[in-house]
Formats: structure tokens, C-alpha cells, sequence
């Protein structure tokens, strides 16, 4: 199991570990084979324990290669949820109230799992650990009169996370990115009903992004890499960029092509990454999925840049209405 945890914790940038072990003053300036090691002599020693190392993964996982929902929660709810009476009552009726402020450590369970709930005066956040379990195609074959096929189970460690904003209200449903496979709006469905049993979840208000894509090809925030469009009869046609982070609009035919267009058209998909300026030191990658009002974003991520992100679409979603 602990090589298991060693091998997710450095399928992340090393910079990650580089950092766990220097602040315990040990060494760190190595490649990743090395940090393999460090971190099992680590353990060996009891410079640190398997804990620690769980406490690592959720901290590199906590943002970044996500799928999201948008949510806004009522204002009168909202009081509701603030209040700490409230929270610890509707945790203790689901027999959930020793995970209050507190943390459940566990790589992967064998089902989902409620790992942490935390509230404050800013926020209320609940965040599942999960089994995920896919095949990857490895041979066909044919034998005698049989046809036969061999995949490798691959098992790895899943993480979701919803959390409200206790000041305005906005909230998110965090789902990690899938090893294979779209079925998010599955998965989204599934943690609402999880929640449900915990709280008036008929209380939050999906954020809809139908017409977000057209408000931010507007803005000067973003490249863009890639736009489909819909016309009104049912047509599509698509923008794509030569390369990733390039902004199609650079292409003069593109460009034409584009404004011939018009805006009698629906974004169907939307391919942005967005620029650095005062709060972002570097280029965000995200997909924008209006049909079922998701947003991905690729990549490790720290909050802040998350955060950032999300308010900005939440802006361009606001001037819908």
C-alpha cells in the first residue's frame, strides 16, 4: 500500500515532494527515482508517517484536473448553513459528526467515503475519497473458434468535493478528472443525491452557461484555442488554433471566417486558456461544456488560480440573464 501512495504522490510534479521533504529538512534536490526512495527511507526512519503522506496527495489534489458545477446557494438557506448548530445537527442525524473539522485519512477505500467536512464563518466544504476502476485494452485474439480479448484493471484513487462560499453563497461540485470516460453528469447526479441526505440541496441553483462561451470570445481574458458553434437550423462548424495556447483569432482566415459568422450562433464547446495578469502567474487551461453547464480545468492548480477562474465565468455567466 505505501508504495502504492509513493507512486500516486509522484505521478505529480516532483516539486510537490521536493517540498514535503525540505521542510522537514531533508534532502530533496533529486529526480523522481530518487524521491522514491528519500520518501521510503523517510518512512523507514519515521521522519514522517503514511498519514503524512495522505495529507500530501489530498493537498496535490485538491484543485486542478477537475470537472466542476456551478451552484449558487438561496440567501435564506444560505443563513441556515452558517449557523454551526444547524451543520452539527444534520451531521450527527447521519451519524457524520466526528468528521466535523476533522479528517478521515484514507488512500482508497473499498467505497465511497465521506473524508472531511469543514465549517467556518467562510465555508462549508464536504469532500469524498473514492475506488475508481477502468480497463485498458492490452490484446486480441483468436483461438479456435473463440475471439478473445485482454485488458489490465487498473485501480486509482478518486477525489470529489463540494464546498459553499458562507459569504456569497456560490458554491461548486469538484469531481477529479476521470481516468476514461464523460460520465460526469452521472457522478454529479450521484453526490447530489449523497448530499441530500444532508442538507436541501433543491436550495441550490445551477449555474447556466449557455451563452457564457460568446461573452468570454469577447473579452480580451483568454486565448482562444478552440470554439465550436452551433447555428439556430442545427449546423456546426468549429475554430481551432494551429497550436495550444495560441488564439485561432491570430489566423487572418479564421479570423474572417469568424466574423462572417456572426452571433446568430450557440457555443457548443469552448477551449480557453486564460492569460496571466495581476492574480494569475501563468496560463489556466480550461473546457467549457455548456449543454450540461460544466467546466474543466486541466492541470495542477493552487486555489487561488481555481478560485479565480470560476469567478470570472461566473462574471460572463451573469451578464446572461
Amino acid at each position: 500500500m505505501l508504495k502504492t501512495i509513493i507512486e500516486a504522490i509522484l505521478s505529480h510534479k516532483k516539486e510537490h515532494v521536493q517540498t514535503f521533504l525540505s521542510n522537514r529538512r531533508l534532502p530533496f534536490s533529486f529526480t523522481k527515482r530518487r524521491l522514491f526512495s528519500e520518501l521510503t527511507k523517510g518512512l523507514e526512519e519515521g521522519k514522517f508517517v503514511e498519514t503524512d503522506l495522505i495529507d500530501l496527495l489530498d493537498d496535490i489534489e485538491e484543485f486542478g484536473n477537475q470537472h466542476i458545477y456551478l451552484y449558487n446557494c438561496n440567501p435564506e438557506y444560505l443563513k441556515a448553513l452558517r449557523n454551526p448548530t444547524y451543520i452539527q445537527t444534520k451531521l450527527e442525524e447521519n451519524s457524520l459528526a466526528d468528521l466535523l473539522n476533522n479528517k478521515y485519512r484514507i488512500f482508497i477505500p473499498d467505497n465511497v467515503e465521506l473524508s472531511q467536512v469543514i465549517h467556518d464563518s467562510k465555508i462549508l466544504k464536504f469532500k469524498w475519497v473514492e475506488r475508481r476502476i477502468w480497463k485498458m485494452p492490452l490484446e486480441e485474439r483468436i483461438e479456435d473458434d473463440k475471439y478473445i480479448e485482454t485488458y489490465q484493471m487498473n485501480t486509482t484513487r478518486g477525489v470529489t468535493t463540494f464546498r459553499i462560499d458562507l459569504i456569497t453563497g456560490n458554491a461548486e461540485l469538484m469531481i477529479q478528472r476521470l481516468p476514461t470516460g464523460t460520465q460526469y453528469q452521472k457522478i454529479k447526479d450521484d453526490y447530489l443525491h449523497k448530499l441530500s441526505n444532508i442538507m436541501e440541496i433543491y436550495s441550490f441553483q445551477p449555474t447556466g452557461l449557455l451563452r457564457v462561451i460568446r461573452f468570454i470570445e469577447g473579452s480580451e481574458e483568454v486565448d482562444k484555442r478552440q470554439i465550436n458553434f452551433e447555428t439556430i437550423s442545427g449546423g456546426k462548424v468549429a475554430f481551432k488554433s494551429r497550436s495550444r495556447g495560441a488564439d485561432f483569432t491570430d489566423d487572418t482566415t479564421l479570423y474572417s471566417a469568424r466574423t462572417a459568422l456572426g452571433q446568430n450562433v450557440s457555443g457548443s464547446l469552448g477551449n480557453f486558456y486564460w492569460k496571466p495578469n495581476e492574480v494569475l502567474a501563468r496560463s489556466i487551461h480550461t473546457h467549457i461544456y455548456p449543454r450540461d453547464d460544466r467546466v474543466a480545468i486541466f492541470g495542477q492548480c493552487v486555489e487561488r488560480e481555481v478560485n479565480y477562474v470560476l469567478s470570472r465565468i461566473r462574471y460572463f455567466a451573469s451578464r446572461q440573464s
